[in-house]
């Protein structure tokens, strides 16, 4: 070593300031005499230990005083990125942008009052459209200006004098002929793009479908000759499973070819003012004395979360159906729900009552032949809209300020298991209160034309906790098997500027009282969402998030499809009767009865080539399980892309790993659930089919979520109960493997009955 420092000295290490700071701060660490260190250094360099000394005291002080310059400079440098990180770049913007200046003008007053993501999307047009033209951005936005300023007698045109028509509203052609110097021209219907969009779309699926039909019948045509029965079946099941293939592939090309866009919002994020009050109702059956309690106590977590002197909030209440009008309970029921909403309001008080008490008593209906409050859920939302614009009310008002109803705009609509976290009110207000938002209704047609009657947020499941069931932990978060549940895809939107909605989110009462009341018969429609949104405009608000439950296990799961199901189907007469339900809403409805024969056509396919056509008993493969494996591709592909368009790019191999196994497990699972799925589903069919062509009866049967999974036993024996019809399936699949099946595929068909058998051991465990 001292060899080594020898060398080093006298290669001019002796005078490196770096070097000798380092060197004797760790001699003074180790405690080491410095003034033997010194003098052999000066006699290996030659140099008088006196003046080696005062050089190595200069040499460490210079290089303390660097140091110390640059810890204050890259002290500076973070302390500025963080002023830098905190700075309202949105306000910097506006005083030194031009084109701010500019679209700050608009005559109407609204851009300035707009959203951070509204202003933005006005600006990207006009960044578009200057780089298009070879303008300055705020010349676009004068001449957008100039169009607002102008008296306009098109009677399609909406919103005349606000600048943002002409930037992302109808008004867009007219500023596209005044950047191309020709003569304006009148606008016309959107309904003709909207169909034509439409009918592409469906054209697309039907292509595809087709495409993959023949693909089948040219491989099988030989063995199909030999039993045409047979093959005639089997290709309208896959041509069932095709049109699931089509649906996703046309998806994922619509979302990865058209950017998603924010919704036009204002900016309520302060507060909401008085002319867009707004009540947030929970339609509610009080099945018990603590369930008042506990939807009231939720009320109380919605108003925490969303804390604005205009939101209100109001219980919808019904008791639940009965052989008699009122049952001995019944008065300690409602008892327990009037003392919980007077506490709230006792806990807040205010100007008006802040938490609001609706009640309704049963009536009989001749149909259901029981004692129930009319038309449940959307009973209870048509006579609330009716109550507020004014007409005699329907409800007891147990607490509430009916000198305020009037004032309201709208009504944000939640089901007793859902959470509105926080600001979610003031963001679906924001939306609803743009001005090019605001419904516009032909007189003539009765439908919208423009603008929404309804706003529906993202739905996302809510986090598990450590004691929920690995079914639930399995499909949280996930389309999965619950493909009605969670928003899959906002392609509708995306595409044709209407959205799906699912019963949870913001509507303007007034128009929804003017377009629907009277309109639905009575005792006919479970599923009501869909057809409401249908019959109106919905809106599909992306980001804006509340949160949903999963069910428990897969019996509460199964119990919930099957209600939904039934609603589906009994949509059938609105799907081929004349009304002004559009062509992509009618194919909406047809799409979930698609959907919901998905199971039984995958069963059927199976056993068919099982039992007839042996030689392809594999053929059901890609159809069966596409969802999963494109699923399984498109995450795989995508991280590739990432991964090519940036080498550096790190993957987080256990989170990697953790996604490729849920996706296998959720893959396994729903093969494992086929046929009991596919009984669930061709239960719910048949039923539905019977009460509404032939009984007409039974039509409202519901359970709530909450009851539900209350009655349902969660027990090996229970499971193997309600399993036991789909263990039809896999006997039969053993019985054609047996007499018919070819190898290696029987192999496979042999282990795919036994897992089918044993799924009831599977879904309890």
């Amino acid at each position: 070593i001292g060899d080594l420092l020898s060398k080093e000295m006298r290669n001019g290490k002796y005078r490196d300031e770096n070097f000798i700071t380092y060197f004797f701060f760790c001699i003074r660490n180790m405690s080491i005499d410095e003034t033997a260190i010194v003098e052999w250094l000066s006699q290996i360099n030659g140099v008088e230990q006196d003046d080696y000394l005062h050089l190595i005291t200069e040499m460490v002080n210079t290089e303390t005083q660097h140091e110390a310059i640059v810890e204050s400079r890259i002290s500076s440098l973070i302390i500025s990125l963080k002023e830098i990180r905190e700075l309202n770049w949105e306000e910097a913007f506006r005083n030194v942008s031009k084109l701010e200046e500019t679209l700050a003008s608009d005559p109407a007053g609204v851009y300035s009052q707009t959203d951070e993501n509204t202003r933005g999307r006005y600006r990207l047009v006009a960044e578009k459209l200057a780089t298009h033209y070879r303008l300055r951005e705020s010349t676009v936005a004068k001449k957008a200006l100039e169009l607002a300023t102008t008296v306009h007698e098109d009677p399609l045109l909406t919103q005349a004098n606000h600048v943002g028509t002409y930037l992302v509203g109808n008004g867009y052609s007219k500023l596209l002929d005044v950047l191309k110097h020709r003569p304006i021209r009148p606008l016309k219907p959107q309904n003709h793009t909207k169909n034509l969009r439409s009918i592409l779309y469906m054209i697309g699926i039907f292509t595809i479908s087709s495409i993959l039909l023949l693909c089948v019948y040219t491989v099988a045509w030989t063995y199909f000759s030999q039993n045409p029965w047979m093959a005639t079946v089997l290709l309208i099941a896959l041509g069932i499973l095709s049109v699931g293939v089509a649906v996703h592939l046309i998806n994922t090309v619509f979302t990865r070819l058209i950017h998603p866009l924010p919704q036009l919002a204002m900016d309520f994020s302060q507060e909401i003012p008085d002319d867009y009050r707004t009540f947030v109702v929970m339609p509610v059956i009080l099945g018990n004395v603590r369930s008042g309690r506990t939807y009231a106590e939720r009320l109380e977590k919605f108003y925490l979360a969303n804390k604005m002197s205009n939101l209100y909030f109001a219980i919808l209440g019904d008791l639940g159906d009965a052989d008699s009008k009122t049952l001995p309970e019944d008065e300690a029921i409602l008892e327990a729900a009037t003392v919980a909403v007077k506490q709230m309001n006792e806990k807040y008080p205010g100007e008006y009552v802040r938490f609001s008490l609706f009640l309704r008593e049963r009536k009989w209906n001749e149909r259901e032949k029981c004692w129930m409050c009319w038309e449940r859920k959307r009973g209870k939302l048509e006579e609330l809209n009716a109550m507020l614009v004014g007409e005699e009310p329907s409800f007891e008002v147990r607490f509430g300020s009916p000198e305020m109803f009037s004032s309201f705009r709208y009504v944000i609509t939640l089901d007793a298991d859902t959470d509105m976290i926080r600001e979610t009110a003031a963001q679906l207000v924001g939306i609803m209160a743009h001005p090019l938002n605001h419904p516009v209704i032909d007189e003539k047609t009765s439908r919208i034309t423009s603008g929404y009657a309804i706003v529906q947020s993202e739905i996302c499941s809510r986090v598990t906790d450590s004691k929920a069931s690995f079914f639930t932990r399995l499909f949280t978060g996930e389309t999965g098997i619950d493909t009605y549940a969670t928003l899959v895809s906002d392609v509708y939107q995306d595409t044709f500027d209407e959205g799906i909605f699912v019963g949870k989110g913001i509507y303007d009462f007034r128009v929804m009282h003017r377009l629907l009341y009277g309109m639905i018969s009575k005792n006919t429609v479970l599923s009501h969402d869909l057809l409401e949104s249908s019959l109106t405009r919905c809106a599909f608000a992306s980001g804006i998030r509340m949160l949903d439950t999963t069910p428990p296990n897969v019996a509460a799961f199964a119990k919930r499809d099957h209600r939904w199901i039934r609603g589906d189907w009994q949509l059938i007469p609105w799907i081929f009767s004349p009304s002004r339900i559009n062509l992509l809403s009618r194919w909406k409805m047809l799409d979930n009865l698609r959907r919901s024969l998905t199971p039984v056509a995958s069963v059927v396919s199976i056993l068919i080539t099982a039992f007839f056509f042996p030689h392809l008993a594999w053929i059901w493969l890609p159809f069966v399980l596409f969802s999963d494996a494109w699923r399984f591709s498109v995450r795989m592909i995508g991280l590739l892309y990432q991964k090519l368009q940036n080498s550096s790019l790190r993957v987080a191999s256990k989170i990697l790993f953790e996604q490729i196994s849920t996706m296998m497990a959720q893959t396994s699972f729903n093969l494992i659930l086929l046929p009991f799925n596919a009984y669930i589903s061709l239960d719910a069919v048949f039923r539905t089919m019977f009460r509404v062509f032939v009984s007409h009866r039974r039509l409202l049967e519901w359970q709530t979520s909450e009851a539900s999974e209350k009655t349902q036993q969660n027990t090996l024996g229970s499971y193997i109960k309600l399993m036991l019809p789909s263990s039809l399936v896999p006997a039969g699949l053993f019985v054609a493997t047996i007499l018919f099946g070819k190898f290696p595929f029987a192999i496979f068909q042999f282990l795919l009955a036994t897992i089918w058998l044993a799924a009831p051991v599977i879904s309890y465990l």
